[in-house]
């Protein structure tokens, strides 16, 4: 009897899931070095690793997106569209630690010298494509997207990597989750477990 309201409980969940409408879920870029950084001879640039993501909404990467921002120490704050980007963080070594969506928002004091920007489009199966930057004149980092890959450039007297002489590369992947799917996992498992129970009993 305890296995028939069980079951009968987890198919009443599966069915509930089914009928829902579709849950909104948000469309992951992660872009990963691989490999060490190539420019110097010094030790330290083996441990640069750059990674990061890059996270727009199910709807934009169905339909095509292009995004940009710029901002900079001429005043120059351009939002010309960030419809459908939900957040990016970059993990940067150098002096910037991780980098999201508001260090490129903020406008920082006049005597600081900064250029931060992203331009870039991808979606319905393009992977991403375009470019992503932050500059403070002592450490920089120049990205550019190629589908599936990326390469950049990365400066930072820290690594040896000054004036930009520092090169690296790496892949890009594309992460959908899906809430959806989850809760029919954990459903099944709910069904197995009043399998095991009825077996013990």
């Amino acid at each position: 009897m305890q296995f028939i309201k069980a079951a009968t409980a987890a198919a009443a969940l599966c069915l509930g899931i089914l009928a829902a409408p579709a849950a909104q879920a948000d469309v992951i870029y992660r872009f990963q070095q691989v490999g060490p950084a190539t420019g110097n001879d010094f030790p330290s640039v083996a441990l640069l690793r750059i990674f990061g993501e890059i996270v727009v909404t199910d709807a934009a990467a169905q339909n095509g997106f292009s995004i940009s921002f710029f901002n900079s120490a001429n005043n120059t704050l351009d939002r010309s569209s960030i419809s459908g980007l939900v957040g990016l963080n970059v993990n940067n070594p150098g002096g910037f630690d991780t980098v999201t969506l508001p260090s490129f928002q903020l406008q920082r004091p006049t005597p600081v010298q900064y250029n931060w920007g992203f331009d870039l489009t991808g979606g319905a199966g393009n992977g991403l494509l375009g470019r992503l930057f932050f500059s403070t004149g002592a450490e920089d980092l120049f990205l550019t997207f190629s589908g599936t890959t990326f390469t950049g450039r990365f400066g930072d007297e820290t690594y040896g990597c000054g004036n930009l002489a520092c090169n690296l590369s790496g892949t890009v992947t594309t992460a959908v989750p899906e809430p959806a799917s989850m809760a029919l996992f954990g459903a099944g498992l709910l069904g197995l477990a009043a399998v095991r129970r009825k077996r013990a009993v």
